[in-house]
């Protein structure tokens, strides 16, 4: 009989011992690999959304070096068209 309380006990601590080391997984991810993750996604897309405005401005130069001018769409039936002015 004891020799059967010694071995659903020491199983009892086995399944504690694996709880706690799931617990102190999911807080280690909550606290320390998530923020990380979180912080490079979020520069990753800053400067993803800068080099978006640099390629942007680059084509705009670029067709108002070659054609004289620019049609940016603004709205329905609407464009604003840049163009060069020299003085």
């Amino acid at each position: 009989m004891r020799e059967q309380d010694y071995n659903s006990s020491g199983l009892i601590v086995k399944v504690l011992i694996l709880i706690i080391i799931i617990l102190v997984g999911i807080l280690v991810y909550s606290f320390l690999v998530k923020p990380f993750i979180n912080k490079t996604i979020q520069q990753k897309q800053i400067d993803a959304y800068t080099v978006g405005q640099t390629d942007l401005i680059n084509a705009i130069l670029i067709q108002l070096q070659q054609t004289g001018r620019v049609a940016i769409p603004v709205g329905n039936n609407q464009s604003l068209v840049l163009i060069p002015i020299q003085k």
